[in-house]
Parts: structure tokens; sequence; C-alpha cells
């Protein structure tokens, strides 16, 4: 019986691995293109980085509305949000020096403020839908994507400056933008 169980723990244990190694370069590169591209880490972090590490989310999302099941991608959502949030709470714990959310500047204030938005958006939406719909696609979608792109323009208006960021870069030598970008996408 253990022996049947060697190969898939082996699988989940490599898998772990690989994802807790790109999950560090992800965070070294994400932070080098912020620098090297002027974009500022918490554009960078709530862009890139957050894309990133959504893509599996994004599958899962879109195999849950393609076989008819929203019940599938909601639960999904907020569940990752609810997850997130606790891993937050976890690492600010764990690894936090003193008062780690006191430390945090008031653009990602911002940016939590769009989050909640864009979730209370969602739970509106879900309880009291407006039963419109252009194109075969309800009308609470394209209110979400107007809410999410407006809240992520005023996240890049209102990002931290370069000379407020610091130099604080976690690459310890300069690379050209490509590379950065190549490391990024490798990650």
């Amino acid at each position: 019986m253990a022996g049947d169980l060697t190969q898939p723990i082996l699988i989940f244990v490599g898998s772990a691995a690989l994802v807790v190694f790109g999950g560090v370069y992800l965070a070294r590169y994400g932070d080098v293109l912020a620098d090297l591209t002027g974009w500022g880490r918490l554009w960078v972090g709530t862009i890139l980085v957050a894309l990133a590490t959504s893509l599996p989310e994004l599958v899962f999302e879109i195999s849950a509305v393609r076989i008819d099941t929203p019940e599938l991608a909601i639960a999904d959502s907020f569940g990752s949000n609810m997850v997130n949030m606790f891993i937050l709470a976890m690492g600010a714990l764990i690894f936090g020096r003193q008062c780690f959310f006191s430390r945090v500047s008031p653009e990602q204030g911002i940016l939590a403020g769009v989050g909640i938005s864009l979730t209370g958006l969602a739970l509106i939406l879900g309880v009291f839908s407006p039963g419109v719909a252009i194109l075969n696609v309800g009308l609470g979608s394209f209110l979400v994507l107007a809410a999410y792109l407006g809240g992520m323009r005023l996240v890049y208006v209102r990002r931290p400056t370069e000379a407020l960021d610091g130099d604080h870069s976690s690459a310890p030598e300069r690379i050209s933008l490509g590379r950065a970008w190549a490391f990024f996408g490798l990650a």
C-alpha cells in the first residue's frame, strides 16, 4: 500500500518545490522589472505578479464558466480572496516585523479599497442581478470589468514614485530589461 503512494507523493513534493522556487524568483524579477520599467513595486505587484500567480485560477474560472457551473467560479473567486487574506495575516504573524500592516504605504490602501469595492460590487451583482445582457453577456460582467479598469488606472496614477519607493532591488546585479522579462516569464 505504501509503495502505491510513493509516486504521487514524489510528484507533490517536486511540484511544491517548483512552486516555491518559482515564487521566489517571480518576486525577485518582479522587483527588478519594477525598477527597470519605472512602474514601481505596487503596480508590478498589482498587475504582473498577481496575474502570474492567478493563472491557474483563470484557467479554472474559464473552465467552470464553459461547463456552465457559475457556482464553482464564484466560490473559487471569493474563496481565493479569503485564503489570500489568511496567507497575508499568517505571513505578517510569522515573518513580519513589528507593526507589519502599519508599514504599508497609503497607496496600498487605495489598492485595498479597490479590491474591497470590486468584491462588494461582485457580491451585489450576484445577489441583485440586473438581468440585462449585451451580446449574450450579462451587464454585471461589463460593470465589474469597467470598475476593475478604473480601479487599476487609479492605482497606477497614485502609485509611489521611485524617489519615494527607494532603490532596494533584490537583484544582485543590473540586468537588461529583456532578460528581466525572460526570467520573470520563466518563473
